[in-house]
């Protein structure tokens, strides 16, 4: 290839990247004055005091990354989900060059777009605490295209190819510190490749050291396994055993989340509870056993498919872990495994276009750009859904009318306004359907003790440590009732429980460690314990 060509090429490139970064815009504009959501944003940010100090997160690109955004802006919100923004775009550029690996550029850039304007990515981009998943896909995808430029065996030299290797397993080493939950499954991701390409006999050794940190990983994150598993627990309607049979929730996680991916319609932060109907599992099992027959034809005469399929049966397999490490479905969890819909529209597109029959190409064209088009325009909708806290518990509850945490939602909202009977009532409702929701007890009990019924919120508080003993607001709640109630001596023992759970577990922080420490200081005052009151005070200040 001459000078020219390759110029050409690389300004041919440089528009497509144009392109893709516009649509991703394009789509996601609306969403940039969106407020912080209490789900998780405002814990993260607004209300963690450690949210200035960008080194205490070295390892979480993704607080790292709100640490940085913080120290430059505070808590403006636009450059919050700018950030979102670009990192999608990033990823798509990426999808793009992924899908170049075994398709046309045409194929690959349709599909990319169609990757950019999918509505179901809109829980990843559009919330901001969404940003792991896309960091996540953002790091899979490009250790993949670094293994397999390493790997490529092309007149490549090895001085290129050993550079691209170690660049893949530092990347790799890097994340698998904290995003154990799906990159670990990495390792198998570049196995299943280069079976459905013979590459393994050349490539086997090269996965050792992946899939040793992998393992590695795994067996050092027991205990954040565990913490996992009890918040699954404590949040997924009809969960309640830590081990399960893994057959009925791959057939309904696998389901679900191709018919979300086809038809985005009633999409929703909240997919619980899940309802197993006997019938539908037959039939779905019955439906994967005769797709199953037909996996080896598809393996021997369409190995991308082939890929495709394996990319999205292994990505999701959280879902359907025996351990409840994940929810069964959830849009954020689609972000990566969506790539497979593009592998499959590529497939297509340029199985079908290249034949003889001009019309035919031009027919698939217009139906690519009508769904990229129709996809586009339900994302700006849905992004209206995530605008603030209250539209977003609304639709959450008009889509998922069963759902507890939908409900306990709206009684924060109810409660925040100060309509205290409308809180209890949907505090009610979510107990109802989830009688072990400890968060619907706590919440309960501080609209209780916001009517100054101490008794009855004490009673409540107790019934979200007996769920869940390591509930660090739910004993941060009860110490402040009894210091309303004159009860020093038990305040300072709750205050005292909640500080400690925080230190004794990572994952049990609460925004609320620094008020647990300035009450405890204050209930040391009212006892003349100045010394100790001092030390607390000292201790609230430092943490915020």
């Amino acid at each position: 290839m001459n000078g020219k060509s390759v110029e050409r090429n690389h300004k041919k490139s440089a528009y497509l990247y144009l392109v893709l970064i516009g649509l991703c815009f394009l789509v996601y504009a609306n969403s940039l004055n969106n407020s912080f959501l209490p789900i998780d944003d405002i814990p993260a940010i607004i209300e963690n005091p450690q949210i200035s100090h960008p080194l205490n997160f070295w390892a979480d690109p993704s607080s790292l990354l709100n640490s940085f955004i913080y120290n430059i802006v505070k808590f403006n919100v636009i450059p919050y989900h700018l950030v979102n923004i670009i990192l999608h775009s990033l990823v798509t550029i990426l999808v793009f060059h992924f899908l170049c690996l075994f398709f046309k550029a045409e194929p690959s850039f349709l599909s990319a777009a169609l990757f950019a304007v999918h509505p179901i990515h809109t829980e990843a981009v559009t919330w901001i605490s969404g940003k792991p998943y896309i960091i996540l896909t953002f790091s899979t995808l490009l250790t993949y295209l670094l293994y397999y430029r390493a790997t490529k065996h092309d007149n490549v030299a090895k001085k290129s190819q050993r550079l691209n290797y170690a660049l893949s397993l530092g990347i790799f080493s890097y994340f698998m510190i904290r995003n154990y939950s799906f990159y670990f499954l990495f390792p198998f991701f570049i196995i299943l490749s280069d079976i459905t390409f013979n590459r393994w006999k050349k490539n086997w050794r090269l996965w050792i050291p992946f899939l040793f940190l992998a393992i590695l990983r795994v067996i050092l994150a027991k205990e954040i396994i565990q913490g996992r598993i009890i918040f699954v627990l404590a949040y997924a309607v009809g969960r309640t055993q830590a081990w399960i049979n893994p057959t009925i929730p791959f057939i309904y996680s696998i389901f679900s989340h191709l018919w979300l991916l086809l038809w985005p319609a009633r999409l929703t932060f909240f997919h619980e509870p899940i309802v197993f109907y006997p019938l539908a599992i037959w039939v779905g099992f019955i439906a994967l056993a005769i797709f199953a027959c037909f996996l080896p034809y598809i393996f021997k005469k369409a190995k991308r498919i082939f890929l495709g399929i394996g990319m999205f049966v292994l990505f999701l397999a959280p879902t359907y872990s025996p351990l409840p490490v994940a929810f069964i479905v959830a849009e954020r969890y689609a972000y990566l495994t969506s790539i497979s819909l593009s592998i499959l529209a590529a497939f297509c597109y340029e199985r079908y276009s290249e034949k003889p029959d001009g019309k035919k190409r031009i027919w698939i064209l217009a139906l690519f750009i009508f769904l990229i088009a129709a996809y586009g325009v339900r994302t700006v909708f849905r992004n209206r859904d995530w605008k603030d806290n209250l539209r977003f518990s609304r639709v959450a509850l008009y889509v998922s009318s069963n759902n507890p945490q939908a409900h306990n939602n709206m009684g924060a909202i109810y409660l925040e306004e100060g309509n205290i009977v409308k809180a209890i009532e949907e505090f009610n409702i979510a107990i109802k359907l989830k009688p072990d929701f400890a968060q619907a007890y706590n919440d309960r009990g501080t609209a209780y003790q916001t009517q100054g019924n101490l008794v009855q919120a004490i009673l409540d508080y107790n019934k979200a440590t007996e769920i869940n003993p390591r509930y660090v607001e739910a004993y941060y709640n009860r110490g402040l009732a009894y210091h309303n109630q004159g009860n020093l001596n038990q305040a300072i023992f709750e205050y005292t429980k909640a500080i400690q759970l925080n230190l004794n577990y990572a994952e049990a922080y609460s925004p609320k460690l620094a008020k647990a420490y300035n009450n405890r200081g204050a209930a040391y005052q009212t006892q003349d314990n100045l010394n100790q009151a001092l030390a607390d005070y000292n201790q609230a200040l430092k943490l915020n």
